[in-house]
C-alpha cells in the first residue's frame, strides 16, 4: 500500500517499502542470477574457455544488465512522479468539493430557518384540519432536509462518509407509515394506492435519517414510473433469520427492461426516460444502495420487463 507524507504544505509520495522499490530490487537480483547462470553454463559445458573469455562475458553481461536496470529505474521514477502529480491534483479537487459543500450547506440552511420558525405558527393558526395536516407534512419535510444537511456537513468535516450512522431500534411498520404520511399529497395526486403490509413488531437497527431517505427514494421512484391511471405501491417485510429482516417495495408501474437491470444502481443512470412529469437524475437508487450497504445489508431489483412493474428488496439488521 502506498504511504503519503505531508511536508511544508506539499504532499510527497514515499517509495520506501512500496511496490516500486520491491520491483527494482527484484529486477537487480534476477539480473544477477541470470549472469551467474550464464557463467556457470559456460564453465560447465563450453570446452577450451579461457579466463579472458570469462572476463569478457561477465563484463558484457554486467554492462547490459546495468543499462537495463537504469532504464527500469528511470521508468519507475517517472511513474512515481506522475503518481505524485495525480495525488496532488486529487487532493486539490477533494478540498474544492468540501469547500463547495460547506458553501452550499450554508446557502440552503439560511432559507430553511424562517420556514422552521413560521410553519409551527401557521399550523397552530390553521382552522381547517386538512390545511393543518398539509402544513404538518411541510414542517416535517423541512426538518428532514435540515437534518440531512447538517449530518452531511458533519460527515464531510470528519472525512468519514461511510461509518457515521446513528443507529436506533426502529419499528418498521410505524416508520413506513410516517414516511408515507410525509408523501401523502404526492401519492394522492398520482392516484396511487399505498399499502403497508409489514407485520407488527419487526424492529430493525438503523439510522433514522438514512432509512427515511431509503423509503422516500423508493416510494418516489414508484410514483415517478407509475402508469398514467395510477396504480399501487406495496411495502412488506419478513424476518429472514436472527440477524436480518428483508424489506420489499413493490409497484405495478411501467417496469424495467431486463438489460437495464444490470446497471440499475449506477449513478446518473435513470432506469427509463418515462418518468411522469418528474425530473430524474438517476441518483436515487445509487443513494439507496450506498445507505443499505452502510447498514451491512444487501439490495436487489426484480422486474419481468417493460409494463410489468418493479419489486425492490433490501435487507437490514434486526435489533
Amino acid at each position: 500500500m502506498k504511504k503519503y507524507k505531508k511536508n511544508d504544505g506539499n504532499t510527497k509520495l514515499l517509495t520506501k517499502g512500496t511496490g516500486i522499490e520491491r520491483i527494482a530490487i527484484k529486477t537487480i537480483l534476477l539480473g544477477l542470477l541470470i549472469i551467474l547462470a550464464i557463467e556457470i553454463y559456460f564453465i560447465t559445458f563450453i570446452n577450451n574457455i579461457t579466463s579472458f573469455d570469462i572476463f569478457i562475458n561477465i563484463s558484457l553481461a554486467v554492462v547490459v544488465f546495468f543499462i537495463c536496470t537504469a532504464y527500469v529505474l528511470r521508468e519507475l521514477e517517472k511513474t512515481n512522479e506522475k503518481l505524485n502529480e495525480a495525488k496532488v491534483k486529487l487532493e486539490r479537487l477533494v478540498h474544492q468539493k468540501d469547500e463547495f459543500i460547506h458553501i452550499l450547506g450554508h446557502d440552503i440552511k439560511n432559507p430553511l430557518q424562517p420556514l422552521l420558525t413560521l410553519l409551527p405558527i401557521a399550523i397552530d393558526d390553521a382552522e381547517n384540519s386538512k390545511v393543518k395536516e398539509m402544513l404538518g407534512v411541510c414542517y416535517r419535510n423541512v426538518q428532514s432536509i435540515l437534518e440531512i444537511l447538517l449530518r452531511t456537513l458533519e460527515q464531510v468535516k470528519n472525512e468519514d462518509m461511510q461509518n457515521q450512522l446513528k443507529l436506533d431500534d426502529l419499528d418498521l411498520k410505524s416508520f413506513v407509515d410516517d414516511c408515507a404520511s410525509d408523501m401523502t399529497a404526492l401519492i394522492s395526486k398520482n392516484n396511487i394506492s399505498f399499502h403497508n403490509l409489514i407485520p407488527e413488531n419487526i424492529i430493525v437497527k438503523a439510522d433514522r435519517v438514512r432509512l427515511k431517505e431509503i423509503f422516500h427514494n423508493l416510494i418516489s421512484n414508484s410514483i415517478k414510473y407509475s402508469n398514467d391511471d395510477g396504480g399501487f405501491i406495496k411495502v412488506d417485510a419478513i424476518r429472514l433469520d436472527d440477524k436480518y429482516a428483508r424489506i420489499m417495495v413493490k409497484d405495478d408501474g411501467i417496469g424495467i427492461d431486463k438489460e437495464k437491470l444490470i446497471n440499475i444502481f449506477d449513478k446518473f443512470n435513470p432506469s427509463t426516460d418515462l418518468a411522469k412529469n418528474m425530473e430524474s437524475h438517476g441518483l436515487g437508487l445509487s443513494i439507496v444502495k450506498n445507505i443499505v450497504q452502510q447498514h451491512s445489508g444487501e439490495i436487489w431489483v426484480e422486474s419481468q420487463g417493460f409494463g410489468k412493474g418493479t419489486t425492490i428488496y433490501f435487507t437490514l439488521p434486526k435489533a
